[in-house]
């Protein structure tokens, strides 16, 4: 389960890219990483 999640980790690293090819979109990447509640 470790080596998937640094497979994910690079993924979000390079905003999706993988070897040059676009694997995950860069507006997923960023919402997914967007706070989802507001600060206190």
């Amino acid at each position: 389960m470790g080596i998937q999640r640094a497979k994910l980790g690079l993924l979000f690293l390079h905003k999706g890219m993988y070897n040059g090819r676009r694997i995950l979109s860069q507006e997923w990447i960023e919402a997914c990483i967007q706070p989802r509640v507001p600060p206190a």
